[in-house]
């Protein structure tokens, strides 16, 4: 059973392929997609066209180069996939499932390290093994179960997110795994499926759900994290944690990757904000349910009004809102340090 230090200190390389080795890239599917202009790259800092083009040499295999543990997933679907997340890390989306947390993780790392984004996909698909930043296994039982193996993704994913749910299942099912109680729980056989079905909720809704302190291992031990502080809001606000996340949208240090911010809020109360920007109206505490990434909160500079933009779905969602209101819709955030 794992408990997130790994039985060995060998740290696990892909091979590379002869056409890797010329940095040039060949495969005709990865091409096609840096000529769609709906997926023209994101640049800024730690996405520097080196650092894609690194990441996508990686990627750069044909399909009998590639021999997959994943029976349901083609590695065409999976290339193409995990090339547009590190082209466009906005547009990855977890459909209907309960991947939220890892998918923000995962968002995180495909902005700011796309390579090891590239060597986690590899390593899931190829191996069917989790694998930690450095490339070590990740926990005594790294290996991912037949099960999730069999599994394939449910309806709500779209074909240029199943990369990304594989990584996420993956993830998720491998944390349950090292730890006693989730084992005896089982939310270890999570199997990447959608949250509710025609009976209501599925035995995936528990299966998925992470707290705070599964989402700061994730950063820590797969993102690459060098620290990660928690500050816990619970239903109070607390304007220190506002302040801290203007201050470092203003110093620049979440474009620089210096910090990385995983804040889970109500979602609901998220979308109410488009329309009421100081969440008038919304009845009782906010319900901790929904993991996003913070790509900026700014402080307007006139009455109580921020700015802020989160990564949630699929997209960059940003909308003005009271600072009041924002802190009422946090439950608590991670602060992680990450150098690019």
């Amino acid at each position: 059973m794992g408990c997130g230090a790994s039985t060995s200190n060998k740290k696990i390389t892909l091979e590379k392929c002869e056409q890797q080795t010329d940095d040039k890239i060949e495969d005709e599917d990865i091409l096609a997609l840096l000529r769609d202009r709906s997926l023209q790259p994101v640049i800024g800092v730690g996405r520097t066209k080196e650092a894609l083009k690194a990441a996508l040499n990686l990627l750069d295999l044909k399909d009998d180069q590639v021999s997959g543990k994943w029976p349901q997933l083609a590695w065409q679907d999976l290339q193409e996939s995990a090339v547009s997340s590190i082209l466009k890390p906005s547009t990855i989306h977890q459909g209907d499932t309960t991947t939220c947390g890892a998918i923000s993780v995962l968002e995180a790392m495909v902005y700011y390290r796309p390579s090891t984004y590239a060597q986690l996909v590899l390593a899931i698909y190829t191996a069917g093994q989790v694998r930690t930043h450095d490339g070590l296994p990740w926990g005594d039982t790294p290996d991912v179960r037949p099960e999730l193996l069999a599994a394939a993704p449910p309806d709500s994913i779209t074909g240029r997110s199943v990369a990304d749910w594989m990584a996420a299942s993956a993830m998720i099912a491998e944390l349950k795994d090292q730890t006693w109680l989730r084992d005896m729980m089982g939310h270890d056989e999570y199997l990447g499926g959608d949250a509710t079905g025609p009976d209501g909720k599925t035995v995936d809704h528990a299966r998925g759900l992470m707290f705070a302190w599964d989402v700061r291992k994730m950063m820590k031990e797969l993102l690459g994290c060098s620290e990660v502080e928690r500050d816990r809001a619970y239903w109070m606000p607390f304007p220190s944690i506002t302040d801290k996340m203007i201050a470092l949208t203003a110093s620049g240090a979440l474009d620089r990757g210096e910090t990385v911010l995983i804040c889970l809020i109500s979602n609901t109360l998220w979308k109410q904000a488009e329309l009421s920007p100081n969440v008038e109206g919304a009845d009782g505490w906010a319900v901790p349910e929904h993991w996003v990434r913070v790509r900026s909160v700014v402080d307007n500079g006139y009455g109580d009004m921020l700015t802020v933009s989160v990564f949630s779905f699929g997209e960059v969602q940003s909308w003005a809102i009271s600072k009041a209101g924002w802190q009422r819709i946090y439950f608590e955030a991670l602060f992680g340090k990450l150098n690019v």
